[in-house]
């Protein structure tokens, strides 16, 4: 797969997180979709595939969350937000904003973020986080009323749309480069 070209549907928005925030939920209301980083979203394009964080094929790539504890990365899954087969919209709201999917610079850890939204067509692979007992997942790190898995890969060709979120606003490293500088100068005053 590899190789091939796929056009796909490609809506650029450019603004704050905050102006996001105000427009994600009508956005993707009933919708299933995956958060990625610029580099992992090449990496989907490049092999075709959204591959499970444990992939057997590529232990190597990560993209799903970085945690040892997350439920659907220790299961071999794909995680994805999932505002299609829970219907409490205040829930949904709650855990939306517990989970900042509205903020590239929270989830991706940078200002750009693609929102990979899935085809209806394979909604019935979800494994939705109220579908698993208790005991399934006490211990491990999942996002109540918002966070579905899909086992192993989502071909490109299950994926209906994309939406790549530039925020303006500074991301974490280049705050972080500003925190360094400003204590570099303190360092240096004194």
């Amino acid at each position: 797969m590899g190789g091939e070209i796929i056009f796909m549907n490609i809506e650029i928005l450019k603004m704050s997180s905050s102006e996001f925030k105000m427009i994600i939920y009508q956005k993707f209301k009933g919708k299933i979709f995956h958060i990625t980083n610029e580099k992992n979203y090449k990496n989907i394009l490049q092999s075709g595939a959204i591959l499970a964080t444990n992939n057997i094929e590529n232990p190597n790539i990560n993209w799903g969350s970085e945690s040892s504890q997350s439920y659907f990365r220790t299961k071999n899954c794909i995680s994805v937000c999932d505002l299609f087969h829970n219907k409490n919209e205040n829930k949904i709201i709650v855990a939306m904003d517990k989970y900042s999917c509205w903020n590239p610079n929270s989830v991706v850890k940078d200002k750009v973020g693609y929102y990979l939204v899935l085809k209806e067509s394979i909604y019935d692979k979800c494994i939705t986080w109220n579908s698993l007992s208790q005991n399934e997942w006490l211990g491990t790190q999942i996002v109540h009323d918002l966070e579905s898995g899909i086992a192993d890969k989502i071909l490109l060709s299950d994926i209906e749309y994309i939406i790549k979120l530039v925020t303006t606003e500074q991301s974490r490293k280049e705050i972080e480069n500003i925190y360094d500088r400003l204590l570099n100068e303190l360092k240096e005053q004194k």
